[in-house]
């Protein structure tokens, strides 16, 4: 994500944070959060935690913009259902392949 060179809160600086992002990344984050509360929430974090802070803003509010009721619950929920799916199917290859041994 890129922000404007000059726009500097505290002592974090957005641009420097978010650059190696894709415009879109950073317009979605923006559209979700806001530059300003985007800053605080990752100037009140540790320097080590900061990436995953922003992959993390990054992933929610692309998940906002395509389902705006679940945002990344929705994906969340897929995945989970999906799990399931293919427990169940292992597990019945497994009875199947038993029964045929």
């Amino acid at each position: 994500m890129q922000a404007p060179e000059e726009e500097v809160h505290g002592e974090v600086h957005v641009g420097t944070l978010l650059s190696r992002r894709e415009d879109t990344e950073f317009q979605a984050v923006h559209k979700v959060f806001g530059v300003s509360n985007v800053t605080k929430i990752i100037t009140s974090l540790r320097e080590e935690d900061r990436k995953v802070a922003v992959d993390s803003l990054v992933w929610e509010a692309l998940g906002r913009q395509k389902d705006p009721v679940l945002g990344p619950f929705g994906d969340y929920r897929r995945v989970c259902e999906e799990l399931r799916l293919y427990k169940s199917n292992i597990n019945t290859l497994s009875q199947d392949q038993s029964r045929n041994a």
